[in-house]
């Protein structure tokens, strides 16, 4: 509805309020006192009826009864009650008024006195409340509303005559009523007087006076009320539907609007407050599109995408970099579904892989990240970090989200290269504590059984005092040297250097180990020999790479000694090859490029399972039975010592193949020359020996050993006492038998101290670690030696002797 209409409606509204209000104020006023003058009317007769009763028993009936006898009763002239109905009758039928006078009481003599029910609960009222000399109401008799007062009549003691006791009354009363109806009251008894009015006669007149009276001013009001619609239409509603009409096309975008403003009212101002304000809005709009562009150019300088999506699951804004994900030619996705631009899912995202960063804003309420794969327009897959966080409103509501997202595609790849690092960081760190582990104890157990073997020869020695029992120490001396050689694959694991490299042909070494291993009497294996003819030499421990073979054939054997009974081949192949680029095989382990040779040793086994096969090279690990496992872990300590390569390839069911690789030997690395022996040296007769080592077993062991010789010895078990000894008696000590590996001060540091005190000490080195890595770093005399723990006796005797003579020990053997 209109303004203009709402405006008619009221007024016609307010007017007829407004004509009903006064009518019926006017209504009420007039019943109110047309209601007052019946009242009054009661009044007025009620006052009759007392002043007839009074006359008629304080003036009428005592001089009619001084005229006539005693037991005459005449009701006209004698009783109040029947003279004041009588009179009160006569003046209702000769009136319109139409009213009711009654008078009642209870046991009223008179039947027409007989009280109704509602006339009876006025009766008791008056009885329970002396004090209320007047009932008033509004009473329905046959069908007519009237307005009834009553007041009360107390019965007087004069009264007692007629109305006590029969035999008190006068005998016309008596044969009038009888001795029954009326008796038998007491003083104060009481009775009523009431007269009914009616109410709707004095009502319509009300009424029709009333509406005469409103007719005109009915006319007024409508011509009042017209005279205003004018007024409204012209100062309101117009003016207002003008601004209604401003408003819409501001709605529809047309911020230049503007409306008339010339009246100086309210909704004049309204009008210039409403130009100012299309105005303020116009330069606001201007400036929030500047905003809009300059937050546009912000975040399209932002590499990450960034995306600002509703409740509803739609794009608000995108930058540039997001852009990339449409599929429209115009690169603008706003109104799209996100999950459609980004995914080309018509659904949102769901799941553990793609989980929705609008549902879960929105259900939290907080910042939200996860990982998805997008799309390009071009159909390109997209690793997106997204980092999601919710934008509230001005009630703290949230509104939208804003969605980062940074491209990890390339990073995956990087995370995964440090992965790879990491995890080939730690493998070369438990190798290198694994190695340390078994070269410490290696060296322990060589300690032990250079004591153990040591003190089995010197019982063989005595075997004229053993007897029958001589032979178990062969026995013992046995188990030590097959120990010994189980410490030689520790430190070759350990890596504890290389024992004499020369020039070494591999071929050779396979032919040794073939011959050493007796491959020739299994019949059940046949052998395949691929050797190149013309394969280069390396530069080789001989020994150490005849151990290296040695364990990787007897793999090969025991694997093939599972096939039931079939005949078993074994293929070894050798070859050179160029490597133009470096390159990595074991991880940690990095090859340069240049010259190798290259051995294959292949069986026809059933091969390493799966979950065996990265496990080949621990060391004690085996799928044999325990105490086995050295192996392959020995073999590869020992090929990278030597700056190559091994590897394991098995198939499942197609055998294993070892392969083997050692850089070609360009040039021989001699050791460091040992300074010649003097002549005098060489004339040096033997004197007191020094014996220094921290285990007392090792001492005792020496001590023994040189008293055969009777040879007197000083034994210590530390370096600075070795250094103090040495001090304090130099002319006498002539030769020292020196430890390496000692707590404090080791063997190093003390061979170059007491050769500082007497350069001509001959000083013979010993130690469980092979003579490269004991001696590392260290610049022995020539006339010094060196003897790897556990040692024979006869062997340490031979290198005493040697060095004593100032021979090698390749020219004492």
């Amino acid at each position: 509805m209109k303004l203009g209409e709402k405006i008619k409606v009221g007024l016609i509204t307010g007017a007829i309020t407004l004509y009903a209000i006064i009518f019926t104020v006017s209504y009420i006023h007039e019943r109110n006192e047309a209601e007052k003058d019946a009242y009054n009317t009661c009044l007025h007769i009620l006052a009759d009826a007392d002043a007839t009763q009074a006359y008629v028993r304080d003036e009428l009936r005592p001089r009619i009864s001084r005229l006539l006898p005693p037991d005459v009763f005449i009701p006209e002239a004698m009783s109040s009650t029947f003279a004041a109905r009588s009179v009160l009758k006569r003046f209702a039928d000769d009136s319109t008024s139409g009213y009711r006078f009654k008078l009642a009481a209870m046991n009223p003599r008179n039947p027409l006195n007989t009280p109704t029910d509602a006339e009876r609960r006025i009766i008791e009222a008056f009885t329970r409340n002396p004090e209320l000399r007047e009932w008033r109401g509004r009473v329905d008799h046959n069908g007519t509303e009237y307005l009834h007062v009553a007041t009360p009549i107390a019965l007087a003691d004069k009264c007692l005559k007629c109305h006590g006791r029969p035999q008190d009354a006068p005998a016309g009363l008596l044969a009038m009523y009888g001795d029954t109806r009326g008796f038998g009251k007491k003083a104060g008894e009481i009775a009523i007087r009431s007269v009914m009015v009616p109410v709707k006669v004095t009502m319509d007149s009300v009424f029709a006076r009333t509406a005469g009276m409103m007719v005109p001013l009915l006319i007024v009001i409508f011509a009042f009320s017209f005279l205003l619609l004018r007024f409204l239409n012209r100062s309101v509603a117009n003016p207002v539907l003008e601004l209604e009409a401003g408003v819409r096309k501001m709605e529809a975008g047309d911020y230049q609007v503007s409306v008339s403003a010339d009246s100086g009212d309210e909704i004049g101002r309204l009008a210039g407050a409403f130009n100012h304000m299309a105005t303020q809005i116009r330069h606001g709009m201007n400036d929030l599109d500047q905003s809009r562009k300059f937050l546009q150019s912000v975040i399209d300088g932002v590499a990450e995408t960034v995306i600002v999506i509703d409740r509803q699951y739609r794009i608000l804004m995108m930058n540039s970099s997001a852009s990339r994900l449409c599929t429209q030619s115009d690169g603008s996705c706003a109104g799209d579904y996100c999950h459609k631009v980004t995914h080309g899912s018509d659904t949102p995202c769901s799941g553990v892989e793609h989980q929705c960063p609008v549902q879960e804003v929105f259900a939290s309420g907080k910042p939200f990240q996860t990982t998805h794969v997008h799309l390009d327009a071009d159909g390109g897959r997209h690793v997106i970090e997204l980092s999601a966080s919710p934008i509230f409103d001005a009630d703290g509501n949230i509104e939208a989200i804003i969605e980062i997202g940074r491209d990890i595609t390339n990073t995956i790849a990087e995370v995964e290269e440090r992965k790879r690092l990491e995890t080939m960081l730690a493998e070369r760190r438990k190798e290198e504590f694994v190695a340390t582990l078994a070269g410490v104890i290696a060296q322990d157990f060589n300690n032990i059984f250079t004591g153990l073997m040591g003190n089995a020869e010197l019982l063989k020695m005595r075997s004229d005092s053993l007897g029958n029992d001589a032979r178990l120490t062969d026995y013992i001396i046995e188990g030590c040297d097959r120990m010994a050689h189980l410490t030689k694959q520790l430190l070759a694991y350990a890596r504890g250097g290389k024992y004499h490299l020369r020039k070494t042909s591999i071929n050779k070494t396979i032919a040794d180990t073939l011959d050493r291993l007796k491959i020739a009497s299994h019949p059940e294996l046949h052998v395949s020999l691929n050797l190149a003819e013309d394969l280069w030499d390396v530069m080789a421990d001989p020994d150490q790479m005849i151990q290296v073979m040695s364990n990787i054939l007897n793999n090969s054997l025991e694997a093939m000694g599972d096939l039931s009974g079939k005949s078993g081949v074994l293929t070894i192949t050798t070859s050179n090859f160029s490597a133009a680029k470096s390159y990595e095989i074991d991880p940690g382990h990095l090859h340069p490029s240049g010259a190798y040779i290259c051995v294959k040793i292949a069986d026809s086994g059933p091969g390493i399972p799966e979950s065996d096969r990265e496990r080949v090279f621990e060391p004690f690990y085996t799928t044999k039975f325990l105490g086995r496992g050295l192996g392959l872990s020995a073999a590869q300590g020992i090929i990278q010592n030597h700056d190559g390569w091994i590897k394991v390839e098995s198939p499942p069911g197609n055998g294993t193949t070892v392969t083997v690789c050692l850089p070609r030997a360009e040039r021989c690395d001699e050791t460091a020359p040992r300074q010649p022996v003097s002549a005098a040296r060489r004339s040096a007769k033997p004197g007191v020996f020094l014996l220094v080592d921290d285990e007392l077993q090792v001492i005792k062991l020496l001590e023994a050993i040189l008293a055969m010789r009777n040879t007197e010895c000083i034994s210590v078990t530390n370096g600075l006492d070795a250094i103090e000894t040495v001090m304090a008696r130099k002319d006498e000590i002539s030769f020292v038998i020196l430890d390496i590996q000692m707590p404090g001060m080791d063997g190093r540091r003390v061979y170059t101290r007491i050769k500082k005190i007497k350069p001509e000490l001959k000083v013979l080195i010993a130690s469980g670690y092979d003579e490269d890595f004991a001696t590392g770093g260290m610049l022995l005399d020539a006339g010094d030696g060196f003897i790897q723990k556990p040692f024979h006796a006869k062997r340490l005797q031979d290198r005493i002797d040697a060095m004593l003579s100032g021979k090698t020990e390749a020219e004492a053997s």
